[in-house]
């Protein structure tokens, strides 16, 4: 009787569907993006950038290396298309 308690919880859960997996939100996939161009640049190195993005709005917050760094990524950042305006929250680290 256990055995086929057992055998009908496990099919039971094999025949249930899968959670849906999210999609990412146009401001996830443009902050990847955005987050790809920074790297794609070349012009960043030893450096933690996170990026999200919202309504023409970009934040960058981690770290860079020295100031150069973070003028550069927010330089990128901004003219990237649909970037209006761009919050530098990177701290710069030695």
């Amino acid at each position: 009787m256990q055995r086929m308690i057992l055998g009908l919880a496990i099919a039971t859960m094999l025949a249930a569907p899968a959670a849906p997996t999210r999609a990412a939100t146009p401001g996830q996939q443009k902050a990847q993006q955005l987050a790809h161009m920074l790297k794609a640049s070349g012009k960043m190195v030893n450096y933690r950038v996170g990026v999200k993005y919202q309504n023409g709005i970009a934040w960058l917050q981690g770290q860079v290396t020295s100031p150069q760094q973070k003028a550069i990524a927010e330089a990128l950042i901004v003219q990237a298309p649909g970037v209006k305006q761009v919050v530098n929250q990177l701290a710069i680290i030695a």
